[in-house]
C-alpha cells in the first residue's frame, strides 16, 4: 500500500498528508470501514409500483438505475480504494500514475446525463409549506433536523419535466468526490470496469443480451456476478493492497470513444448546491486514450469545504 511507505520529495501537491489514512496506517494502526448500502425500495419492490410511477421514472431519466439489482459491497476493495484517495486532487494515486472516476464513467456505469444543468440557486420558500405542497403533510418536529437538508430535493421535483435538465451525472460525481464512501455501487463498479487484475469473472453477452439490453448501464452487467465468483484477488485486504501496489499502466483499461460529451474530458467544476468539487480530467487523460501532459496546480477548495448548510433554511 502507497507503494512501500514512499512519497514524492516534493509534498506541496499532498498538503493533507498529516489527515491521510495512509498515515496513521503506516505506523500499525489499521482500521476496519463498513461501507453502507442502502437498497433503493423501489428497485426491490418493482411489482407493487403503479405502472404510472415507473413511466414517470423513466421520464425523467432514472429509468437505467432501475433495472441495476442490489450489490454485494466488497468492504475489502472499498478500503483498498480509499487509502489511495486524494482529496487533493480527486484522484487515486496508483503506482503508474493518477486514475478517477470521471464524469464518463457515471454515465457509464449508471446511466445518468453529462450534459445538463447544476443544481445551485437561493429560494426563500416556507419550508413547512413546501412539505405540505410536495408530500401531502407537514412533518412533527421530531422528524425535523438543522443538520438535514434533504427537502432541497423535494422542491426539484415540483416540476417533473425539469428534473431531466439537470447534469445527474455532475451531481452524482461531485457528491463521491466530497466522500468517496458516499457511492460505493458506482465506486466498486469502477474497479471492477477499470483495472483488470481485479476485473470479475464475467461470461461474455450475447447477441440477446446485447439487444435486451443487458450490457448497459455497466453496473446492471457487473451486479449480476454473484460474489462466488469475485476475483481471488479480491478475498482479503492484504490481497488487494498488494494487487494495487503493483499494479502496471497495461493493468488499467484505456476507453477511448467519441461517443461522450467532450465536457467528460475537461476540468469543470462540479456544483450541487453546497457542494461544489471540481472535475481534474486533465490529470487522467491516459484513461480517454490520450499521452498525459503536465496538468494544472489542483483546485484548492479547503476554505470552500468548511461551509456547509446546517442550520440555514433560506437559501441553497
Amino acid at each position: 500500500m502507497a507503494f512501500g511507505h514512499r512519497l514524492p520529495h516534493n509534498m506541496s501537491l499532498l498538503r493533507l498528508q498529516n489527515k491521510h489514512v495512509t498515515k496513521f496506517i503506516w505506523k500499525g494502526n489499521d482500521r476496519l470501514l463498513l461501507p453502507r448500502w442502502h437498497a433503493i425500495w423501489v428497485i426491490t419492490h418493482l411489482q407493487f409500483v403503479d405502472p404510472r410511477i415507473i413511466h414517470m421514472i423513466n421520464v425523467v431519466g432514472f429509468g437505467q438505475l432501475l433495472t441495476i439489482p442490489s450489490i454485494d459491497i466488497n468492504h475489502h476493495l472499498i478500503i483498498a480504494l480509499v487509502e489511495t484517495w486524494r482529496i487533493e486532487s480527486h484522484t487515486f494515486h496508483f503506482p503508474h500514475g493518477e486514475s478517477t472516476i470521471t464524469l464518463q464513467d457515471v454515465t457509464l456505469q449508471l446511466s445518468l446525463s453529462i450534459d445538463g444543468k447544476p443544481i445551485i440557486g437561493f429560494t426563500s420558500e416556507d419550508m413547512v409549506q413546501a412539505c405540505q405542497y410536495l408530500l401531502g403533510f407537514i412533518p412533527p418536529p421530531k422528524y425535523t433536523s438543522t443538520s438535514r437538508v434533504l427537502l432541497m430535493y423535494q422542491l426539484l421535483l415540483a416540476d417533473l419535466t425539469h428534473v431531466c435538465t439537470y447534469s445527474w451525472s455532475s451531481i452524482v460525481l461531485a457528491f463521491l468526490y466530497h466522500n468517496i464512501g458516499g457511492c460505493t455501487l458506482l465506486l466498486q463498479c469502477w474497479a471492477w470496469e477499470w483495472i483488470k487484475t481485479l476485473s470479475l469473472i464475467i461470461e461474455p453477452l450475447t447477441p440477446e443480451d446485447i439487444t435486451v439490453g443487458h450490457g448497459f448501464p455497466l453496473a446492471k452487467m457487473l451486479s449480476r456476478v454473484p460474489s462466488q465468483r469475485y476475483h481471488p484477488l479480491m478475498r482479503t485486504i492484504s490481497l488487494i493492497r498488494k494487487t494495487i501496489d503493483n499494479l502496471h499502466k497495461a493493468d488499467v483499461i484505456v476507453f477511448i470513444t467519441d461517443e461522450f460529451s467532450p465536457v467528460s474530458r475537461v476540468v469543470i467544476p462540479l456544483i450541487c448546491f453546497a457542494t461544489v468539487e471540481f472535475h481534474q480530467a486533465d490529470r487522467v487523460m491516459r484513461q480517454f486514450g490520450f499521452l498525459q501532459g503536465i496538468p494544472s496546480e489542483p483546485q484548492n477548495l479547503d476554505v470552500l469545504h468548511k461551509e456547509d448548510m446546517r442550520g440555514r433554511t433560506d437559501r441553497y
